[in-house]
Order: C-alpha cells, then structure tokens, then sequence
C-alpha cells in the first residue's frame, strides 16, 4: 500500500514516499556515489505541534531526500520506531525509520534543525 509523506490524522505505520524513482540512484545520491554508508544531513525542523513524531520523522527524512536530490516519494518506508532515550527527556526522542534503500535515524535540536543520519544497507 503506497501513501503520501503527509499522511491523514491517523498514521500508519506502513507508508511510503509515494512517487516512484529509480531506488538504486536515490541511494546513489544519499550515499553520495556510494562513496559512503552512510552520510548526516541538516533539514529545517520547524514544524509545530500539529503532528506526531511518527509524522514529523517522515516530514524531515523526506527533506533530506530533496536535500540530496532524490524525487519525492522516492523511499518506501516499512517501519517507523520513535523513543525517548532518556525517558524523561524530551529531547532524547530518535526516530527510527526503516525503507527500502536503507534505513535513517532521525533527532531533532532545540532550535529549528533536524540530522537525519541516512545509512545503506549492504
């Protein structure tokens, strides 16, 4: 089943960046030549309250796709895991986002910047 990245009120866990592109040059682009296996890039994170963390990882992961060149909807995503790491610490959340060109962690800062680290799979 293939949804877009901003998704109804109620999310499912099962979603994708839904516009097809050739996967094997998107990772390409995030590992930058497959130079890499993995690389960190900085997205505006300035989303407001009005939705989940599930859905603000799929927000900010999908911008670091369009940050390395990739075409909208170009990841399937087949699991999304957000936790605090220190549970009574807001700012420990991590995001866990698994697809089909690899998988990405997701943290947000204080101020208005996100690091979604993007990593291959072998």
């Amino acid at each position: 089943m293939k949804l877009t990245l901003i998704l109804a009120p109620v999310l499912t866990l099962f979603s994708t960046f839904a516009i097809a592109e050739d996967h094997v040059d998107c990772s390409e682009k995030l590992s930058k030549g497959f130079s890499q296996d993995s690389a960190n890039y900085h997205v505006y994170a300035d989303l407001g309250a009005e939705h989940s963390t599930d859905v603000q990882a799929l927000i900010l992961a999908n911008r670091a796709l369009e940050k390395a060149g990739c075409l909208r909807g170009s990841a399937e995503v087949n699991k999304i895991r957000c936790k605090k790491i220190v549970p009574e610490e807001d700012h420990t959340e991590v995001c866990y986002l698994e697809t089909d060109i690899g998988y990405f962690f997701v943290t947000q800062d204080y101020i208005d910047t996100a690091n979604v680290i993007y990593n291959r799979w072998d």
